[in-house]
């Protein structure tokens, strides 16, 4: 679906998704994680069309990338919370 509205929104920037849920009438970009979503979509298709890159780069490809530019590649630990552990709800529960 993001594909899809991006697109629509390309064509037509007063194309906004909303909400089709509850008696919400505000745009579902005003989500931060969702927007935050999109942009990150937009900047991988902006980053491909600069280097014309027809394919997607291997996980070996980014990880060098990413050791080049600084970034410490790590998988993410099982077994333990990596967020959300300490909400209200989460502790209640």
């Amino acid at each position: 679906m993001l594909w899809k509205w991006t697109i629509d929104f390309c064509k037509d920037p007063a194309n906004l998704p909303t909400a089709k849920y509850g008696k919400s009438n505000v745009s579902i970009l005003e989500d931060e994680d969702l927007a935050a979503d999109i942009h990150l979509h937009l900047q991988t298709l902006e980053f491909q069309a600069r280097l014309k890159v027809k394919k997607k780069i291997s996980l070996r490809t980014a990880q060098r990338w990413m050791k080049r530019m600084d970034y410490r590649w790590r998988a993410e630990p099982k077994g333990q919370y990596s967020d959300g552990h300490e909400r209200e709800d989460v502790v209640d529960y």
